[in-house]
């Protein structure tokens, strides 16, 4: 039961430490968010920026496909979070397993951070 405290705060503190803000407890700037904009923002201004019908139907095509493997995708992870819990819930959790559950919750995230990417692109 220590163990399971320890991995969770320790877990913690990384993401804490993922998300760092300045001094006055603002987020820091983002400087690639300042350089691309999300299909949600485009279509919002498409008239003002002058989109076309075609380019307009383009975006929301991407959308939809997109929207169907983010639920792949969510649905992997919450798969990967699940068999994570697991293993911490057992009276002596396996480091070794924990570590390599960790990775595959990870990879799961890296996905879905490629596939809001892609669609940003």
């Amino acid at each position: 039961m220590k163990l399971n405290r320890l991995v969770v705060l320790t877990f913690g503190s990384l993401v804490l430490v993922s998300n760092p803000a300045s001094a006055d407890g603002t987020a820091p700037s983002d400087p690639l968010a300042e350089r691309h904009f999300p299909p949600d923002f485009i279509l919002h201004h498409g008239e003002a920026i002058g989109l076309s019908d075609e380019k307009r139907q383009e975006i929301l095509s991407r959308v939809e496909k997109a929207k169907a493997r983010f639920q792949e995708l969510e649905q992997a992870l919450v798969k990967e979070r699940d068999t994570m819990v697991a293993l911490l819930d057992r009276e002596k959790p396996d480091e070794t397993a924990l570590l390599k559950q960790l990775d595959r919750m990870s990879d799961r995230e890296k996905e879905i951070k490629r596939e809001k990417f892609g669609l940003i692109l």
